[in-house]
């Protein structure tokens, strides 16, 4: 018992002290930082002019595609236009003359500066309007896509073999083998009565009796007459 119980304090010793040892040791470690870039591309960038009826951009676009659109009127009759942004079937029944439902739809603007996401894939039309005018007007528009890229820089960041935290478990595991190889050295292994030969039975002392028997002095006496 007395040799397991040192053991275990040894073996707790050394994995105490191996720990400790580790969480001192400075390593270098290789790590990927992710890093957010945002991009851009233009759609449409252009000047032109739009005559007394219409004119359109068209761009085949996707869900999601995030999209910055500036339209300016930069000359002409009252400086206004009509600017629609719809897709394929709309665009044919507004053609058409009918009542057409666009994502965007400004009526007499000037200026028009806003974010637009595309709600699902298709032919998409920017719709340049002025058929309501008198006088053909310049326009510039510009239509940019936005996008976030991820990619991973590789640095090198320096570090404890384990880390900290586990330190004061180290130390509590190095206290305990202390303590157990204290306990196992001081510990004292049960005589084994049998083993030493020792007989607990009481012992019986004997004593002999001795009797002690008078002797008589055998003396005859004689009596002699002279």
């Amino acid at each position: 018992m007395e040799k397991k119980i040192v053991g275990t304090g040894i073996f707790l010793l050394v994995v105490g002290v191996a720990t400790l040892l580790c969480s001192l040791v400075i390593v270098p470690f290789a790590t990927a930082d992710p890093v957010v870039l945002p991009q851009g591309s233009y759609l449409i960038t252009e000047s032109f002019t739009v005559p007394v009826g219409y004119t359109f951009h068209n761009k085949t676009l996707f869900e999601g595609d995030n999209l910055h659109v500036i339209v300016e009127v930069t000359s002409g009759g009252n400086l206004d236009i009509n600017f629609y942004v719809m897709d394929e079937p709309n665009y044919n029944i507004w053609k058409a003359g009918e009542s057409a439902s666009p994502e965007i739809s400004r009526i007499s603007i000037t200026t028009y500066d806003s974010d637009w996401v595309v709600p699902y894939d298709g032919t998409w039309f920017f719709v340049y309007d002025n058929t309501f005018g008198s006088a053909s007007k310049d326009v510039t528009t510009v239509v940019t896509k936005h996008w976030t890229e991820t990619y991973y820089r590789q640095t090198t960041v320096y570090r404890p073999l384990i880390p900290s935290e586990f330190s004061y478990l180290s130390v509590a595991v190095l206290l305990g083998g202390v303590v157990t190889l204290i306990v196992g050295k001081t510990a004292k292994a049960p005589v084994s009565l049998a083993r030493n030969n020792v007989s607990t039975a009481p012992k019986v002392l004997r004593v002999a009796r001795h009797r002690t028997v008078p002797v008589r002095a055998n003396v005859s006496s004689e009596l002699r007459v002279c």
